[in-house]
């Protein structure tokens, strides 16, 4: 059918009807999807009510308003993406973080042996030092005390004898 024809037609059935419609959607239920002119006409007065209700009840979802709900839902998809992500690698550093805190005790713990065992060896050496030269003092303070104690001794017993040999010259 023709564009003209479809136009005519349509035309005197809307004089039938008081409600407004757009030819447009009356021309492409017709050519399109083939629906007599009759059918096609309440049809596209049927969607007429509908819009007509649906936008006194409710705004029209406009495709930038879809394009803003698409982006926030991808937002939020990736959002919650990346919050799994970061948990994840969270997990993962507190794991690598407790098990290097793990190995450093442990090698604290070996490396706090190891100086104790180094300390007390070294203690010991020092304390070996310290005994051989307090027992060399000791000798040698010895052996001078023994010296001056003969000395001593003999200085006495030959004053005893001087003392001897005046009373025995002088005293008879």
């Amino acid at each position: 059918m023709s564009k003209l024809c479809v136009d005519a037609r349509v035309r005197s059935l809307a004089s039938y009807h008081s409600m407004p419609m757009k030819v447009e959607t009356v021309d492409i239920l017709v050519e399109k999807a083939h629906f007599e002119p009759q059918v096609a006409v309440t049809v596209a007065q049927a969607m007429d009510v509908a819009m007509e209700e649906k936008m006194r009840d409710r705004q029209l979802v406009t495709v930038t308003q879809l394009a803003e709900a698409k982006v926030l839902t991808r937002l939020e998809r990736l959002g919650s993406e990346l919050r799994a992500e970061l948990e994840i690698a969270v997990t993962s550093i507190r794991a690598e973080l407790e098990s290097t805190a793990t190995a450093i005790r442990a090698e604290l713990g070996l490396t706090a042996t190891a100086i104790r065992a180094e300390i007390a060896s070294t203690a010991a050496a020092i304390r070996a030092e310290l005994r051989a030269e307090i027992q060399a003092a000791a000798a040698k303070t010895t052996s001078d005390l023994l010296r001056h104690m003969y000395t001593a001794m003999a200085a006495q017993m030959a004053l005893l004898l001087g003392i001897a040999y005046f009373f025995s010259l002088h005293v008879k």
